[in-house]
This record gives C-alpha cells, sequence and structure tokens, in this order.
C-alpha cells in the first residue's frame, strides 16, 4: 500500500468478505454488488502519526439472492471486526453481470413476450438482444422487489448492431429474485427499419492524409502503483464503482511540505548511498505524517542543521534597558482590519523592532 486512498487489494477484500460472512451466518445466498474502500478522513489521516493508525476500513453491500435482503456493512479490516450492520430497506445496488442472464432468459420464456414479438415478425429468439434496466420502486407493486425491464433490440445478424433496430413499445419487468416476470408491456406496433444499420465499413476512405503519433523516448509521465506524475504534477488515482475516477494528492511539485529527517551521525554523509538512504529516509517519514509516499520523485534537501555539545562557560545574566521615555512606539504601519464585522485603523508592529517594556495601542497585530 503506497497510500491510505489505495481501493481494496484483493487480500482486503477477502478478509472483508470473510468477516461479513461470519457475522451474517443467515444470508442464505449472499452476493456483493459493491464493496469498497471507507474512504478515511483527510484531518484524520494527516495528523495521524502512521498511516496504519489511521486504519482501514471497507464498506459492502451485501444482497441476498435468496430472499432479496439488502445490508450495508462497515469493516474494520484493521481490527478484524464488523463495526456495524444496517439493512436497508429503500432502493436497490446496481445489477451484477450474472443478473443480465437472468432478466434474459426470463424474458425468453415469457409466452405473452414472444407473442408480441411475433406480431411485430420477429421469431428468431437469437437475433434479439436484451439490455436490463433497473425498474425503480412502483407503487403498484409490493415493495422490495428487485424488478428490471428488460428492453429489446433486433439484430441483422449474430453480434450485430442492435441499438439500429430497436423493438418499440414492448418490454418486460423482470422480479430478479424471484426470477419471474412482473409484466409484459405491449403497445401498438411499430415496423422495423428495413435496413441494417451496421457500424461496421464496408471499404475505409482513401483521401484522408496518413496521421502518425509517435513518442520515440517514450511517455512523458511515469505511473508508481496508483501515484502518476506528469511534469510538474504529482497526484493519486483511483476507481470508483459509484463516483468513477477519483483523484487524491493533487498538487503541484513546488507546493511540497518540508518534513526534518535525522541523520545517525556526520559520517553517514560520506557513505556511498547517502542520497539513497536519505531519499528513502523522506519518503518514510512523509508516509508515517501525510498517509502516503510518492516512492522515486524527486527529493530536494532545502536546510541542513547542526548541534553543537560543549562548555561555554558561567553565563551572567544582565537585565536589559526599559526605555519608559517612549513606552508607546510608533507603530511600522497602519491597516483597515474587520473585527467583529467592524472595519477599525489597526497598528502593525514588527516584535523584533518593539524594545523591552514596550507598550502598544490596541487594535494592533504584532508579526512574529
Amino acid at each position: 500500500m503506497t497510500s491510505i486512498f489505495d481501493p481494496l487489494s484483493p487480500d482486503e477484500l477477502g478478509r472483508a468478505r470473510d468477516l461479513i460472512l461470519a457475522s451474517h451466518p443467515e444470508l442464505g445466498r449472499p452476493s456483493f454488488p459493491s464493496l469498497v474502500l471507507e474512504e478515511p478522513d483527510r484531518l484524520a489521516a494527516v495528523r495521524g502519526a502512521q498511516a496504519e493508525q489511521v486504519g482501514r476500513r471497507a464498506r459492502a453491500t451485501v444482497l441476498d439472492r435468496d430472499t432479496g435482503r439488502i445490508v450495508e456493512v462497515l469493516v474494520d479490516l484493521s481490527g478484524g471486526e464488523v463495526e456495524r450492520s444496517t439493512d436497508v430497506t429503500q432502493g436497490q445496488p446496481p445489477l451484477m453481470v450474472d443478473e443480465y442472464g437472468i432478466v434474459e432468459r426470463v424474458a425468453k420464456e415469457a409466452p405473452d413476450f414472444r407473442a408480441a414479438l411475433a406480431r411485430r415478425g420477429i421469431r428468431d429468439l437469437d437475433l434479439v438482444q436484451i439490455d436490463p434496466v433497473m425498474a425503480g420502486s412502483h407503487p403498484e407493486y409490493p415493495s422490495g422487489l428487485r424488478i428490471a425491464w428488460a428492453v429489446p433490440y433486433e439484430w441483422t445478424r449474430p453480434g450485430g448492431n442492435g441499438y439500429a433496430k430497436p423493438i418499440e413499445n414492448v418490454r418486460v419487468l423482470v422480479d430478479i429474485i424471484g426470477e419471474a416476470v412482473v409484466r409484459v408491456v405491449d403497445g401498438p406496433v411499430v415496423p422495423q427499419p428495413p435496413q441494417e444499420g451496421e457500424l461496421s465499413a464496408s471499404a475505409f476512405r482513401t483521401d484522408l492524409k496518413p496521421l502518425e503519433i509517435t513518442q520515440s523516448e517514450g511517455p512523458s509521465f511515469t505511473v508508481h502503483d496508483h501515484d502518476v506524475s506528469w511534469q510538474k504534477w504529482r497526484l493519486h488515482v483511483s476507481l470508483h464503482p459509484v463516483e468513477g475516477l477519483v483523484l487524491h494528492d493533487l498538487r503541484y511539485v513546488d507546493q511540497a511540505y518540508t518534513l526534518t529527517v535525522p541523520l545517525t551521525g556526520i559520517e553517514e554523509t560520506g557513505t556511498p548511498r547517502f542520497a539513497v538512504v536519505i531519499a528513502q529516509r523522506f519518503h518514510d517519514a512523509h508516509k508515517r505524517r501525510f498517509g502516503h509516499a510518492n516512492v522515486g520523485a524527486p527529493v530536494e534537501c532545502v536546510t541542513i542543521r547542526a548541534t553543537a555539545v560543549g562548555d561555554i562557560g558561567g553565563i551572567r545574566a544582565v537585565a536589559a534597558a526599559t526605555e519608559p521615555a517612549r513606552s508607546f512606539p510608533a507603530p511600522a504601519s497602519t491597516a483597515e482590519v474587520v473585527f467583529d464585522g467592524v472595519p477599525m485603523a489597526t497598528e502593525i508592529h514588527h516584535r523584533d523592532e518593539l524594545p523591552p517594556g514596550a507598550e502598544v495601542r490596541g487594535p494592533a497585530i504584532v508579526l512574529q
């Protein structure tokens, strides 16, 4: 894991599934329409001393294929336990791949649907494409049904472009859990278009000049796990089944934060792999502080600090002289500052220019 925002790994997906199944043995045929990372709070992630302290959590939507029951489960992967389970009574999770086959099979087996196709001159079911579409809630049907519309299209040949020839005014409402027809809609017949409407070209155009795109030195970007570097941009990329493309830690290189990286001793600077070792030490510190590290990115040394230990003798404190005659020094500048919604003329002082014992008139701002 290079970032706390990395998607769940195969191992994490398996552990989350096992924890959920162990906590819900009553589920007959559980399936997982959704099992994704529960994104951690950004402030908690940044303030955590180590990325591991932020923890990894997963959020799952579980569908029991026997009963239609839907449970949303929050799993603490770091602690190895289920935090919370909530039954979902409104809405349905997205269609799963195998449910496409259920909707198509149930629709094509329905006698009323076959009769509706025959009225339109369509008798070869192998040339009928079915697109399932989740139907939402219908007041006239029992609540909690997992229902989808089977929307038909006609192929002119197997695997053709069905969207060129939609079969108008006929569709089937299918109960996915019960694998049964709820309703067949058969309206006025609209004749099918006589043209094929295929997208495949019979011949390529010859009047276009060649277009060649080459990168003889390779692409300008680099990809390391989920981290993408392009010119001076750095970003973390992941895909979410609902939100789609998600970008984290998007920043320009020059907007970096500095971290203090200790040396083991002055002799360390003379070792052959000093630059590599100190860069890795920075990446480790960055991951502990911010939850991620862009290993391989350039590292810049901004400041070098050293501490000297020795005997400098005794130190005698001397009282600093005060300037009572000038207890209210002139400000470096003035500005209009808003306090509690009221603009006020405000003195601006520099801390290092104020003598001991000096007083300033408020409102004032003292710059360190």
